[in-house]
């Protein structure tokens, strides 16, 4: 041993370890989705080796960072395994976390207008309701009359008109937000409607208290109650569309034809008239009748048989003859009354005119005297009368004495009184001297 020593310098290494992760682009799929697995790591050395497993099972071919397939199902779990080229690398191959995916069923939605009543009137609402099937949490709306989108759009799940015309075609397109909705979109069937229009009412609408008018619906009339009256009170209204005026006010006539469409109308019932006055009259003497309300611009008054009795524009009656006349009036709403006047002929008066002061004269009446004062003189200063007609002279001149029978006619009968003279003789000679 010669004492020769020799030196070298060894490097020395820390143990790494090495770790591995696995990513996907997507972990909720749809049925044939393409994903890309991605592995990330640390001290994977130089040349770090992957290899990717769909369980447990590796992957052919699959021996990059990344790894792309369009083939998982429910469930896979994938993960990746790494070989690190660091030589202190311990433990030099792990397992990266498993990466799982869900792959969701694939859903095909729909939607349908559930059949509804597609016969309406013309200017009814009609509305249309869509039924869906896997629509999603958002989905969207387009309905379509005769094939052409709505405007402005109508993007609800239901869809009301009033301007639906007879032979218009609905349906609805619905975009589902599911997700893995194939198709995504999908058209309803669609709906028909049938529009008929509603009837006319013709005739007038004013009808005075207790008297009737006829309104004609057109078509043909509903089987049940084709005619409505809002207010009975008012005026009623039988099937076939006699309307009856009851009291003053209005009421909404509703007429429904075999189509059970409807048409309203308001009528209005005026006030029937009243007619107050005497209702008899004198042959040659007048009566005035008062009409209530205002009275109509022309032929306000009339008379059924003037040559009986006539009636002026002011409701003033002259008897003619003997006899009756219906006498009507007429109010500016159209409204009637009538009353039945009566002529009654004027009594006469019999016995002689004439009568000296201090001596009776009896006048006889004609048909029943009045019960209260039957005769009456205008100059009891000349002559008086009593009850019975019995004409007592006072003094000499005229005075006229009336008559007054049970109907209140009266006739005049002027009585002349001659004064009482005494009467006187004397005797005179032709000669007095024989």
């Amino acid at each position: 041993n010669v004492g020769c020593s020799q030196t070298a310098t060894v490097a020395i290494t820390s143990t790494v370890t090495p770790t591995v992760t696995a990513s996907s682009s997507a972990t909720a799929i749809c049925p044939g989705t393409s994903i890309l697995l991605t592995a990330g790591s640390t001290n994977g050395g130089g040349t770090p080796a992957y290899k990717w497993k769909l369980g447990s099972a590796y992957i052919s071919g699959a021996t990059a960072a990344t790894y792309t397939t369009s083939s998982a199902v429910n469930n896979d779990s994938y993960t990746v395994e790494l070989t690190s080229s660091s030589g202190c690398a311990s433990p030099s191959v792990i397992t990266s976390n498993p990466v799982i995916i869900t792959v969701n069923p694939t859903l095909v939605p729909s939607v349908t207008i559930p059949t509804t009543t597609s016969t309406i009137c013309s200017g009814d609402i009609i509305t249309f309701t869509s039924t869906s099937v896997n629509p999603g949490s958002t989905p969207s709306y387009i309905w379509r009359k005769n094939g052409v989108a709505i405007t402005p759009a109508a993007t609800g799940t239901s869809y009301s008109t009033t301007s639906a015309a007879n032979g218009d075609v609905y349906s609805v397109a619905m975009t589902s937000s599911a997700l893995c909705a194939s198709p995504s979109s999908n058209v309803s069937n669609t709906i028909s409607v049938a529009v008929s229009q509603l009837p006319n009412v013709s005739g007038t609408t004013t009808v005075c208290e207790g008297s009737t008018i006829t309104l004609n619906g057109s078509g043909t009339a509903n089987a049940t109650n084709p005619w409505l009256s809002a207010t009975p009170a008012a005026a009623t209204v039988s099937n076939i569309g006699v309307v009856t005026g009851v009291s003053v006010g209005t009421t909404i006539l509703t007429y429904t034809n075999n189509n059970g469409c409807s048409k309203e109308v308001t009528v209005t019932v005026n006030e029937k008239p009243t007619i107050t006055g005497t209702l008899f009259v004198c042959v040659g003497s007048t009566t005035q009748l008062i009409g209530s309300n205002t009275p109509a611009a022309s032929n306000s008054w009339m008379s059924s048989s003037p040559s009986k009795a006539t009636i002026d524009g002011n409701g003033l009656v002259a008897g003619v003859s003997v006899g009756t006349s219906v006498i009507t009036y007429k109010t500016i709403s159209g409204c009637t009354h009538s009353v039945t006047v009566t002529v009654n002929a004027l009594p006469t008066i019999t016995g002689v005119p004439m009568v000296c002061a201090g001596f009776n004269t009896q006048l006889t009446g004609s048909t029943t005297a009045d019960a209260t004062i039957p005769w009456v003189s205008a100059t009891p200063s000349v002559a008086t009368v009593n009850n019975s007609g019995l004409v007592t002279g006072v003094a000499g001149g005229t005075s006229v004495i009336t008559y007054k029978n049970s109907t209140g006619c009266v006739i005049t009968q002027t009585v002349t009184v001659n004064p009482t003279t005494a009467p006187s003789v004397s005797i005179t000679a032709n000669n007095s001297t024989i």
